[in-house]
């Protein structure tokens, strides 16, 4: 029991990795399997598809993004403090992932959204409700400042 409780975040980190590595087409269930050391029965008890899956990452990828957001672009900050904190974690991320692997992966809820949304409508549309949510935070700074300059 314990070890089914497992497989489903062991699978996502596995997918994740594997998507960014090698890209989603060339990426099996056999593959993601083998990688996060699931059966492939504990693959279809958490996913009907690998696109199923996909729409999960995005899921707790955003949910990853959205506590580092909401920290970093809380109210009782001011907003070119906020500016610059979010501007200092993408870049320090995109330095460890250098670091890490030898490039730099960006913004893995991008790339799937990039590579999998022209052709699967559920993607599509997770994707654009993520993307204008985030964008919420990113303009409420800026807004904010521009309020504060109007005559």
């Amino acid at each position: 029991m314990h070890k089914r409780e497992s497989s489903r975040p062991r699978i996502l980190n596995s997918a994740d990795e594997l998507f960014h590595g090698h890209g989603y087409d060339a990426v099996t269930v056999d593959q993601i399997c083998e990688h996060s050391g699931s059966a492939k029965g504990s693959f279809y008890h958490f996913f009907r598809s690998k696109e199923d899956l996909a729409i999960a990452l995005l899921d707790d990828l955003w949910q990853d993004s959205l506590q580092s957001l909401e920290r970093t672009f809380s109210t009782d900050r001011q907003p070119l403090e906020q500016i610059r904190d979010e501007l200092h974690r993408v870049y320090t991320s995109a330095r460890h992932s250098r670091e890490r692997s030898g490039r730099v992966n960006g913004c893995p809820i991008g790339f799937l959204a990039a590579t999998l949304s022209s052709r699967s409508d559920k993607i599509r549309a997770r994707s654009a409700f993520h993307y204008n949510h985030m964008r919420q935070f990113y303009l409420a700074p800026i807004l904010h400042q521009k309020r504060r300059q109007a005559p």
